[in-house]
């Protein structure tokens, strides 16, 4: 007589999508890439989208939110120049450059995670350019996902430039045009109107001048978050 073997046991589904990158990592993806996340919650708020995870920078488990690039590279501290495109973070109200609500799926890919989400995902950044340095800012008494102006702690992540080499920014700050990452004066400045006479500032001294990588087929700036 034979008898029929016992079934298997279902096994347990895949976990498809989960809070952010950083939870990723902390499940064991090393591996930098796309992954589907939903930082306010499967059955609240937002549906989950697909994002691009840094897991090898900075310790990693980083979501990236924006990618940026330049409206006249050429003439970089023109007040025709500014970043392109920009989040929805309200500034400048006249001769803006456009705003994005699409998640950028690369760190080189153009777009902008809608700014009223940013909050959900940390207030840590993780500031990248091939044009500036790289730099890991946590909050002080200033945070750039809330739009407060003050204080940061920073530390420096990769050189680009061959200038100021040790050189990190100190504070986060706002005004009616944008907002910037300062040191003794602007280190960057994303810039987001091409009618006044601001321009964003790229600069790794600090120092609001033209000390940023110049001469580049494709230059870019993008920023990540972390819990």
């Amino acid at each position: 007589m034979t008898i029929d073997a016992a079934p298997d046991a279902p096994s347990t589904p895949p976990v498809l999508v989960r809070e952010d990158c950083l939870a990723w990592q902390q499940a064991g993806v090393t591996a930098d890439g796309l992954q589907m996340i939903d930082p306010d919650g499967l059955t609240t708020g937002n549906p989950p989208f697909q994002a691009y995870c840094d897991m090898t920078t900075a310790g990693g488990g980083w979501t990236l939110v924006w990618v940026y690039g330049f409206t006249n590279y050429g003439n970089f501290n023109a007040g025709t120049n500014a970043v392109t495109p920009r989040p929805t973070w309200g500034a400048p109200a006249t001769g803006g450059t456009p705003t994005s609500t699409t998640v950028p799926i690369g760190p080189t890919v153009p777009g902008a995670l809608d700014f009223a989400q940013w909050q959900s995902l940390g207030a840590n950044l993780l500031v990248e350019s091939n044009i500036n340095h790289w730099v890991s800012c946590a909050p002080g008494t200033g945070s750039l996902v809330t739009k407060t102006s003050g204080s940061m702690t920073c530390t420096l992540v990769k050189v680009v430039p061959n200038k100021c080499t040790s050189s990190v920014p100190t504070s986060v700050a706002f005004d009616a045009v944008s907002a910037g990452l300062w040191k003794s004066s602007t280190y960057y400045y994303w810039e987001g109107s091409t009618t006044t006479a601001n321009w964003p500032t790229h600069d790794p001294c600090g120092m609001n001048q033209e000390n940023q990588v110049t001469r580049l087929a494709a230059p870019y700036g993008s920023i990540y978050l972390r819990r």
